[in-house]
């Protein structure tokens, strides 16, 4: 995690933009996807950019469970780290430096700031997990709700308490066959097969808000569930959950909407041509 001492906010978004503009000289239909800050980054993008098809969010970090992370700027001309641990994860995800974090909440401004001031009509799918203890779900869903305004649109609710709507899916997270207590905030992207974060991978998250007892388990191999940061239930030992069992059903999802949206498209582009 150590790159992430380095980069402002205008670098992350200069990635974005630089790649964003790559796709739309060469196709006529770009969605744009992001996990987490990613997903506050390319909605900032497609807010001011009508080229843009539609978006794919998972974890959307449109608002922080936490208050703090607002001073981390501040915090960062003091301190380099806001959490540093060994680091045996692939993606790094066992480290913060402060200014990753300052950097991630000049994303929250910012995309925060463009949805208060604008709808994106555009297909969307958000998938969110109800044991995520990183994002505020409830304002997500606010914000789909009013700013996500397009018939098409789906969110996918990992949980047991989705909210009401047409276009919601909701998938429960109790699922014993999987050893899956609840869902978390990066349990969405892999696939159950996934060598290294899937049900038999390599890399186990066991820093996992549990006591030491449950982390040593953890560690040592021991049968282990799967749960957002912080669950805990008698008699289990919880890993962070990595993977996401309704991956092809997510999958499907994607797929449908999309290819609706290239029919019209395409429709559009056609009725065009003839005039």
């Amino acid at each position: 995690m150590g790159d992430l001492i380095l980069p402002s906010f205008k670098d992350w978004r200069g990635v974005v933009d630089h790649h964003a503009d790559l796709l739309l000289e060469d196709y006529p239909t770009v969605w744009l996807g992001g996990y987490s800050t990613g997903a506050n980054l390319v909605t900032s993008r497609a807010l001011e950019d009508d080229r843009v098809s539609g978006l794919l969010l998972f974890s959307p970090a449109f608002q922080p469970t936490s208050t703090a992370v607002k001073y981390a700027g501040f915090a960062s001309l003091f301190m380099q780290w806001a959490d540093q641990d060994p680091e045996d994860n692939m993606l790094r995800y066992n480290s913060l430096p402060m200014n990753g974090a300052a950097v991630y909440y000049d994303t929250v401004s910012e995309v925060q700031g463009k949805l208060a001031a604008h709808d994106f009509s555009k297909p969307t799918v958000m998938v969110l997990s109800e044991g995520d203890s990183v994002v505020d779900t409830a304002a997500a869903v606010d914000w789909f709700n009013r700013q996500f305004p397009n018939p098409a649109n789906r969110l996918i609710w990992q949980g047991e308490s989705a909210p009401s709507g047409e276009r919601v899916i909701q998938q429960s997270m109790k699922l014993p066959e999987y050893r899956v207590s609840n869902g978390s905030h990066m349990g969405m992207l892999f696939h159950p097969n996934n060598p290294f974060y899937g049900t038999r991978g390599t890399v186990a998250i066991c820093d996992n808000g549990q006591s030491e007892e449950g982390y040593n388990a953890c560690l040592r191999g021991e049968e282990m569930w799967y749960s957002s940061y912080g669950y805990q239930e008698p008699g289990k030992v919880h890993a962070r959950l990595t993977f996401n069992p309704y991956f092809e059903e997510m999958a499907a999802v994607l797929d449908s909407t999309m290819a609706a949206t290239k029919t019209v498209d395409e429709g559009s582009l056609q009725h065009a041509s003839t005039r």
